[in-house]
């Protein structure tokens, strides 16, 4: 049986009102259809998020485990996946975290060249753990190695190091 291909361009013709809006019947439906929509566009193969809390685990490959169920999280928050990341750290992931096209219009930017830069970034934030550099200490250190902002920004730690470069 072959599904018929959903686009956001039905989706969005299918369900014109704001998802506060709908029923609960209603929400449910969009939220599959949200999930179908975006399973075809199919997942990336490294985790970025453009959330704070999130940043420890960007650049790490993952495995989807399964959709997150209703039962387990807010509808209105749906969709989104519980995945294991290479670590084997499980957590929910959204749509602009493992979605190009998300994560696009979130603020990451797709370059290859950027990953010796991030591992470089992750590498120093590890050791500023271990050895309890404060986040200062941590971000002086990779700007004298030349790391600039848009660097930081370009790898998820914007929002990490907007106050070290607003002093400036």
């Amino acid at each position: 049986m072959s599904k018929t291909k959903i686009t956001w361009e039905k989706i969005n013709k299918k369900y014109p009102e704001k998802r506060e809006q709908m029923s609960l019947k209603r929400l449910r439906e969009f939220v599959a259809d949200c999930f179908d929509c975006y399973e075809q566009e199919g997942f990336v193969k490294t985790f970025w998020s453009p959330f704070e809390e999130q940043t420890e685990h960007i650049g790490k490959t993952f495995v989807v485990k399964r959709r997150t169920p209703e039962e387990e999280f807010l509808l209105e928050h749906l969709p989104a996946w519980d995945i294991e990341l290479e670590d084997g750290t499980c957590v929910t992931a959204f749509p602009e975290e493992i979605i190009l096209s998300e994560m696009k219009a979130n603020g990451y930017i797709e370059n290859e060249d950027n990953t010796v830069i991030k591992n470089l970034i992750k590498a120093v934030m590890d050791y500023a753990m271990e050895v309890n550099w404060t986040d200062t200490e941590a971000i002086e250190s990779l700007v004298t190695m030349g790391i600039t902002q848009k660097d930081f920004e370009d790898c998820g730690y914007g929002e990490y190091v907007s106050e070290y470069f607003a002093e400036d």
